[in-house]
């Protein structure tokens, strides 16, 4: 559930006790369509990269999402109201 809290903003609820979460901004059409474009651009130096150095990046960033496990369980659990374990034995 979220809630317009006006100013281009929006206020989500957790679904496990209904706390307010943090209001985020609402991200335009126009600002979606702009960062769609910057990915694209960016792919080809991406792909320029080669195979070795593109897994090596995956890797540190799984590295650190395993660091931070508490904080993506935390957000998860929050956000669409996933228990701990659900959030660990999942993609």
């Amino acid at each position: 559930m979220q809630t317009d809290v006006g100013g281009n903003r929006i206020q989500g609820t957790c679904p496990v006790d209904l706390r307010p979460l943090s209001a985020v901004s609402i991200t335009t059409p126009a600002e979606v369509l702009s960062a769609v474009a910057r990915a694209k651009q960016a792919q080809p130096a991406f792909l320029a990269l080669g195979f070795e150095a593109r897994a090596k990046l995956l890797r540190q960033a799984a590295k650190r999402m395993v660091e931070r496990r508490e904080d993506v369980v935390s957000l998860l659990r929050d956000e669409v109201g996933k228990y701990p374990a659900d959030v660990l034995m999942s993609e």
